[in-house]
């Protein structure tokens, strides 16, 4: 049941969307479920996420938006997500579980209903997202290695999992083990399952580092991930409180920017669902124990998908909100950003082109330079990462089909 205030803070951005967009503001939607945990900021704010006609200009929304956020902004908690139609029917596809919680958990507020089928998705793949935030969010295990605002989002990430799937409210001042431990419980559970995910291997002999406990040690992007034992539920949440974890930052700080704690069947379901690109570019390398991942085999649909992705995350969230909280003398710094953003995306094409995952093609409309106005600039960015994620997509339905 919503709140006065947060009733409020909707119709106002509501009603500035319609002001500034007629009708070419295409729909409203609030959204819950694993997809607002994973877009969320705050475990308690509005996750709206906003449709636009194909052909409205990101600053038009920017326009709309910037004073309703800065009046409503402790009552949304985030800025809305910002999509073209073309790029929500698109990214729906690429991320199905959004479609779903959209259904499910989600509201259409206003315009026209752009989900005419009632999605179920695959109880694996919804395991393995709640797998991927909550291994992500491990991370504030060990706040001393990551900067405040890295931990504040894993905390947040934390509370948003646990008040999704355990139906507790956690306070931000609760300890982030206690809480990490709670949901690792509910995954070890479900994970014991599903016989396809057990994962049977026999200790390494030696000493473990940093911990005893481990099986196996990858590092990945500099950041040390650690694979503990696949343990009963209670079993596997009580040596997670009971560790040091303070000890083990201090062990490992300066060597590696951060860490993240998982499971055998955990991290391999996450690579295989979730990360396939970044496991088959070889970010992760073996360090220690047992090679977890020696057999894993990626569908190359799955590797697609991926690249499909990170354009249009980038376009849908990144993008839009970061233009609508920018000062416009930030805007500059902005461009650069998404810029780099750009050539990241570019260079992964070039990879993986190597591979014979794709043809290291390239959008036909180049970029303006530095003297075009700030808001042409990020147009023009946000239609490359159009391109590109309709290229992927395009690449992805093409291998699935071949896969059958």
């Amino acid at each position: 049941m919503r709140s006065n205030r947060d009733l409020k803070a909707i119709y106002a951005v509501l009603g500035a969307l319609q002001r500034a967009l007629g009708d070419r503001l295409t729909a409203l939607y609030s959204f819950g479920g694993i997809s607002a945990c994973t877009y969320c900021t705050t475990p308690s704010g509005i996750n709206l996420l906003v449709v636009i006609s194909d052909n409205t200009r990101m600053q038009d929304v920017r326009q709309a938006l910037r004073q309703v956020w800065r009046l409503h902004s402790a009552e949304l908690g985030q800025v809305p997500l910002v999509a073209r139609r073309a790029s929500f029917l698109r990214h729906i596809k690429l991320d199905p579980i959004l479609a779903y919680d959209l259904v499910a958990t989600g509201e259409k507020l206003a315009g026209e209903s752009l989900l005419t089928e009632h999605p179920v998705p695959d109880p694996i793949e919804l395991l393995a997202r709640l797998a991927s935030e909550t291994m992500r969010a491990s991370a504030v295990l060990a706040p001393t290695m990551i900067s405040q605002q890295e931990s504040e989002r894993a905390v947040n990430s934390l509370r948003c999992l646990a008040k999704e799937y355990l139906a507790e409210d956690y306070s931000p001042v609760d300890v982030p083990a206690r809480i990490y431990s709670g949901i690792q419980r509910y995954i070890s559970y479900q994970v014991g399952r599903y016989d396809e995910l057990a994962w049977n291997a026999i200790e390494e002999s030696g000493t473990a580092p940093v911990l005893e406990v481990l099986l196996a040690v990858y590092s990945m992007e500099n950041r040390l991930v650690l694979v503990l034992p696949d343990l009963p539920a209670e079993e596997f949440a009580d040596r997670i409180t009971s560790i040091n974890w303070r000890s083990v930052a201090n062990g490992i700080a300066g060597e590696y920017r951060g860490l993240r704690l998982t499971t055998p069947a955990q991290l391999r379901l996450v690579l295989q669902l979730e990360g396939a690109a970044d496991y088959t570019l070889g970010t992760f390398e073996h360090a220690w124990g047992i090679d977890l991942l020696s057999d894993l085999e990626i569908d190359r649909w799955r590797v697609l998908r991926d690249l499909a992705r990170l354009p249009s995350d980038i376009l849908i969230d990144t993008l839009p909100r970061s233009l609508i909280v920018c000062n416009d003398s930030d805007l500059p710094v902005l461009v650069h950003d998404l810029q780099n953003k750009l050539l990241n995306i570019q260079l992964r094409t070039e990879l993986f082109s190597r591979m014979e995952y794709s043809v290291a093609e390239m959008p036909p409309e180049p970029l303006p330079d530095r003297s075009a106005p700030n808001h042409v600039r990020i147009e023009a960015i946000a239609n490359q990462l159009e391109w590109w994620a309709d290229y992927y997509h395009q690449e992805m339905e093409s291998a699935r089909t071949l896969t059958g």
